[in-house]
């Protein structure tokens, strides 16, 4: 088990969010891989969606999650 169907729930979590609360300007945060966020955020401009504020930051995830790192 890679663990990368994870990212596409992740990606899918970000996205009902944002449709079903998007109108209602939440605070959302969530930890994903990096790549989601920028397919999540693109998304969100192909809808017209506008922020207040959008920030992505990177976490060691091998340093806080002792997560190894994706085979190639």
């Amino acid at each position: 088990m890679t663990g990368a169907s994870n990212f596409d729930l992740a990606e899918a979590v970000w996205l009902k969010l944002l449709s079903e609360l998007g109108h209602e300007q939440p605070t959302i945060a969530l930890l994903c891989k990096i790549a989601v966020a920028r397919r999540v955020i693109a998304w969100a401009h192909e809808q017209r969606m506008t922020f207040r504020l959008a920030e992505v930051y990177g976490i060691d995830g091998r340093r806080w999650f002792g997560a190894a790192p994706m085979p190639a």
